[in-house]
């Protein structure tokens, strides 16, 4: 997966320069131990706030469902139940939830809601978040909701991937291609 090569006291790898020191070794390889600037839980804090800022700083965009409460409600309903689907599989299996610790994995799940999506929370978390900008009926907040899939996509599911790959090699990459990453 990663290139290694000694350089003057620092290791590089194909994507750059790290310190020696934010290295692991995994299954006899080593691995970028990373740390995440921003954490998916704040990450949709973030995005949750700016849906709500969204449709009281542009009032006039307005859409209509015809039943946005209800709407609204179900998907919200829906995104918390794939989420704690998510969280109970991982817990009951003995895995961690802590995006920073992927070496703490000690199995892959692939049964449950991870027979569906690979990432159950973050799918979870965006429906949430599509939930409330449809019970707002505001535009741009459905906009600031999408957002959420490309941020994610980008700042930690791809890293998550490949880590993932590291650790469980290729049965890791037989499942992400029988399972979509978000649905």
């Amino acid at each position: 997966m990663f290139q290694i090569n000694k350089v003057v006291g620092t290791l590089w790898l194909k994507q750059g320069l790290f310190p020696a020191n934010k290295l692991l070794c995994l299954q006899g390889e080593y691995r970028v131990k990373r740390k995440i600037r921003i954490h998916p839980l704040l990450t949709f804090l973030i995005i949750l706030f700016l849906t709500f800022f969204t449709q009281a700083a542009f009032p006039n965009l307005k859409f209509d469902l015809g039943y946005n409460m209800i709407s609204s409600g179900v998907i919200i309903f829906l995104g918390l139940i794939i989420a704690l689907s998510g969280i109970y599989s991982i817990k009951t299996t003995g895995n961690t939830l802590d995006p920073n610790s992927p070496e703490k994995a000690s199995s892959l799940i692939d049964a449950g809601i991870f027979n569906y999506t690979r990432n159950p929370m973050y799918l979870g978390w965006v429906l949430v978040l599509i939930g409330v900008a449809i019970f707002f009926a505001n535009i741009i907040s459905l906009i600031s909701a999408l957002l959420y899939i490309p941020i994610m996509t980008q700042l930690q599911i791809k890293t998550e991937e490949k880590e993932l790959s590291g650790i469980f090699g290729e049965e890791y990459i037989m499942y992400s291609k029988k399972v979509r990453r978000w649905l």
